[in-house]
């Protein structure tokens, strides 16, 4: 599955993966990030189905969730994985100036 966005440099975003477990069991949850779209490095402590961003450069970048679910069915543990990238494309802004002259 894959999602694009885009947002604007230095304003904090929310990505957020909506996943339903079918069978019971828990959802886990791992983030990764990636400037090319094939070698992603793991976000560490990042382990929600939301992940918070606020990127301080411009450009292309991708966002992996990896969800897996185990459950145990008939005495076995079994697990299923979905694999969820967002493209984040961040761009300088509209350039606006907001002056409060109080």
């Amino acid at each position: 599955v894959t999602k694009e966005y885009t947002v604007e440099i230095n304003k904090e975003e929310t990505l957020v993966v909506t996943a339903k477990s079918l069978a019971g069991g828990e959802l886990s949850y791992k983030w990764s990030k990636s400037s090319d779209n094939t070698t992603f490095e793991e976000m560490a402590g990042e382990t929600t189905s939301s992940l918070v961003i606020k990127p301080t450069e411009t450009g292309t970048f991708y966002y992996k969730c990896v969800v897996t679910n185990s459950v145990e069915i008939d005495g076995k543990t079994k697990t299923a994985m979905s694999e969820f990238i967002i493209t984040v494309t961040v761009t300088s802004g509209s350039g606006n100036i907001d002056i409060d002259f109080n």
